[in-house]
C-alpha cells in the first residue's frame, strides 16, 4: 500500500511538471510574440514619421508638427508627427533632439508618449513620432491647446497646436 502512494505521487509529480512545462512554452512564445509585434508598431511609426516630415516640412524649417489642429478621441491613442531637422557646417556634427510638452490638457488628464532623445546628423531630417492619449471620461467637442518644445544642443524650438476632443 504505501508503494502505490509513492507510484501516485510520482505519476502525480511528472503530470504536474509536465503541465508546467507546456505552459511555459507557451507563455514564452506569448510574450515573444507581443514583443516583436511592438517593435513592427514601433517601426511602422518612425517609418510613417518619416514620410510625412520629408512631404510637409519645408527645406528650411528647423522644427515641424504634422497638424495645427490634431483630433484625438477620448479614450484612444493618437499619434502625431513632429520634424527636426539639424543645420550644421560641421558635416561629421549631431545633436540630441528631446521633446517636452506644456498644455492647458495636462491637468485635465490627456497624457503624452514622448520618445527619449533623437539623434540628428547634420544636414539630416528626421520624424519623431509621439502620442496623445486622451481619458475616456472628456466629452467630446473638447478644446485644449499644446505647445511642443524641442531642445537640443544647439538651442529650442516651439509650435503650438491644438487638440480637439473627437
Amino acid at each position: 500500500m504505501n508503494k502505490k502512494a509513492a507510484i501516485e505521487l510520482s505519476m502525480t509529480t511528472i503530470i504536474v511538471i509536465i503541465i508546467g512545462v507546456t505552459l511555459l512554452s507557451l507563455g514564452l512564445v506569448w510574450v515573444k510574440n507581443t514583443f516583436e509585434d511592438v517593435g513592427t508598431l514601433t517601426d511602422d511609426s518612425f517609418t510613417r514619421a518619416r514620410e510625412v516630415i520629408q512631404t510637409d516640412m519645408a527645406p528650411d524649417d528647423t522644427f515641424y508638427i504634422s497638424g495645427y489642429s490634431i483630433k484625438a478621441k477620448h479614450g484612444k491613442f493618437t499619434e502625431v508627427y513632429a520634424g527636426v531637422q539639424y543645420f550644421s557646417e560641421d558635416p561629421t556634427a549631431q545633436t540630441t533632439y528631446s521633446l517636452t510638452v506644456s498644455s492647458d490638457a495636462l491637468a485635465a488628464g490627456v497624457e503624452f508618449i514622448l520618445p527619449a532623445g533623437v539623434v540628428v546628423n547634420a544636414g539630416e531630417r528626421k520624424g519623431i513620432p509621439f502620442g496623445i492619449k486622451v481619458p475616456s471620461n472628456l466629452p467630446e467637442g473638447e478644446t485644449y491647446s499644446a505647445t511642443v518644445t524641442a531642445t537640443s544642443g544647439v538651442g529650442s524650438e516651439s509650435e503650438v497646436f491644438l487638440i480637439e476632443i473627437t
